[in-house]
């Protein structure tokens, strides 16, 4: 900020110095001034070959302060000045480059520079003055001609128009016939409203080349989009595979006629064509893919996903070194919620580029979802090797650990990501602690778990993990109920709904002996649980049958419990204990 504060104030002086020397009338720099300007100038240029560009400025801004006369110092400042500049502030700069443009109308490179700048600025008047000048001075460079009509062409003025057709006629002539042309003159016509020079330039371009695939394919898109008639449109694609079967283009083109017209089943079967044609880049295929999926996956045609499946095939056997084919193909995989296929997918794209964390950290929630743990760690592994500090990978190997119950190495996993964490990352860093606190919870460290969710609340105090994990422990120990009461109430408001959290906050009632208002939360969190099993859990139904046995209701609370031991019938003595007792 500093140093753009420095810029903007160093081209405030200079412009200053520039209108009083033209008010005063002074005769300019001192020839000892304009010699110092010369020479840093000269050593900018060598500053800036050796890739030296903080002090390349310095000194050019430094030559331009000595000697604000020299317009060619004044330009090469200019473009260091449009790179550092905050956008919209491009007038100053701007004004240097037009003083030497105008000054040297015969730089070729300067003033087409000077054009392409104004015409990203939209400045359109501007870059077509230079334009014309420049190509008034240089008529047989083809890329000016090109420039300039396209230039001309933005104008919307009819005299403009018909001077960019002529441009166009003449790149034709020196270069030949070609579709990139003819489009361009096409929007021309159109901007004129001349549909009828749009249809006579076609069927010229086809009658001079008459055996070329591209002009057919060209006269079809012409014939099809202003109205032609729909057997004539599709003769011109047809014959445009008759000259080439490998065209990748005319049965794309012909798909999307179909489209166009709404025949899905004749656009589904030229797009497949299109699509087993080696000749067409892979860019373009991709990009075919991305169009049918957008347009056909959810309209209810059960067929669709199969058809996409099959272009995606065909296209790995054709590419299968494509990084981005792999990478597609495992976007609609996982739309599909096929996990297997998509990890599959997703490891033939890390193959080819394994420079991406993200995508580690996919493959190992992959593998997660197919329970294949051995698989999900060895990802997470291999992504640890070219990302030893990432806290995303870290965190799934930590989970890991702790699944397979190895609680010392689950430790030493937080703490590594811990030490990897920015410290600005606080929601991150209570996460950590969360997890640290539930590994000491299993290894019965109770002092030092409630520590760790004390560090992740006092991180993050709307930690609702943190809240709920601490105040279900502190419950199952009796211990400070009044304010594990107070944790699992905001936990459940943070997390509106969520059944693991109500049944912490139902535990921590019944240990306060409220079990009327206990009974309220567990069967809240029973109803929204039974919706998605995975929710529920032997946890669940054992509280349940507590609160129930407490209020009288012994049927229910052994309904409860039963359900309770379905979860693990053979590892649940207390709950039959409880069964027992009940009976």
């Amino acid at each position: 900020m500093k140093r753009l504060l420095y810029i903007i104030l160093a081209l405030a002086a200079l412009g200053a110095s520039l209108g009083a020397r033209a008010a005063k009338g002074s005769p300019g720099p001192s020839r000892e001034d304009r010699d110092k300007a010369d020479y840093l100038y000269l050593e900018a240029l060598r500053s800036r070959a050796k890739g030296e560009n903080d002090a390349a400025f310095s000194l050019m801004q430094r030559a331009a302060e000595l000697n604000p006369d020299d317009k060619e110092i004044g330009y090469e400042l200019a473009r260091y000045l449009l790179v550092l500049m905050p956008e919209g502030s491009a007038e100053t700069p701007l004004r240097l480059m037009r003083e030497y443009v105008d000054a040297n109308p015969a730089d070729y490179q300067a003033g087409s520079q000077y054009a392409m700048i104004n015409d990203k600025l939209q400045q359109d008047a501007e870059a077509l003055r230079v334009l014309l000048r420049l190509h008034a001075a240089y008529p047989e460079r083809p890329e000016l001609t090109w420039a300039t009509a396209r230039a001309l062409g933005h104008t919307g003025d009819t005299a403009d128009l018909r001077r960019a057709i002529v441009l166009f006629d003449s790149l034709e002539i020196t270069q030949g016939p070609g579709v990139q042309i003819a489009g361009q003159r096409l929007e021309l016509y159109y901007q004129l409203g001349d549909t009828a020079a749009i249809f006579a330039d076609a069927d010229r371009l086809r009658g001079l080349r008459p055996t070329d695939p591209d002009f057919q394919i060209y006269s079809g898109n012409v014939y099809g989009q202003f109205g032609g008639d729909r057997a004539e449109v599709l003769a011109f694609y047809d014959r445009a595979i008759e000259l080439d079967p490998s065209s990748g283009w005319a049965y794309f083109s012909k798909a999307a006629y179909y489209r166009s017209q709404g025949d899905s089943a004749a656009y589904t079967r030229e797009m497949a064509n299109a699509m087993t044609r080696e000749n067409l880049d892979v860019e373009t295929k991709l990009g075919f893919i991305q169009e049918y999926v957008k347009s056909n996956l959810n309209t209810g045609d059960s067929l669709a996903p199969a058809r996409i499946r099959a272009m995606f095939d065909t296209l790995t056997l054709q590419h299968p070194l494509e990084h981005d084919v792999h990478a597609l193909y495992t976007s609609f995989l996982t739309s599909e919620k096929d996990w297997p296929a998509a990890a599959e997918q997703l490891e033939q794209s890390l193959g080819l580029d394994p420079a991406n964390e993200s995508d580690w950290d996919f493959l190992s929630a992959l593998y997660f979802q197919t329970d294949d743990t051995i698989r999900a760690e060895d990802a997470v592994t291999r992504g640890l090797r070219y990302y030893p500090e990432s806290v995303n990978l870290l965190l799934k190997l930590g989970v890991i650990n702790n699944m397979r119950k190895d609680y010392a190495a689950a430790e030493e996993t937080y703490r590594r990501a811990l030490g990897a964490a920015s410290p600005k990352d606080i929601e991150t860093i209570s996460q950590i602690y969360t997890s640290l606190g539930d590994i000491f919870q299993a290894r019965e460290m109770s002092d030092s778990a409630f520590a760790a969710y004390d560090k992740a609340l006092e991180y993050n105090p709307d930690n609702s993990f943190a809240l709920n994990n601490a105040a279900y422990h502190m419950a199952c120990e009796e211990r400070d109920l009044e304010r594990a009461l107070t944790m699992a109430e905001k936990a459940c408001r943070l997390s509106v709904d969520n059944p693991t959290k109500l049944d912490t906050y139902a535990w921590v009632l019944y240990k306060l002996g409220r079990y009327a208002e206990a009974r309220e939360q567990i069967d809240r969190a029973i109803e929204l649980a039974a919706d998605d099993p995975s929710e529920l859990g032997p946890e669940i139904y054992d509280h349940a049958g507590d609160i129930y046995s407490e209020l009288g209701e012994h049927d229910k609370a052994r309904e409860m419990w039963q359900k309770a031991l379905e979860y693990n019938p053979d590892d649940a003595p207390a709950i039959r204990e409880k069964i027992k007792q009940r009976r």
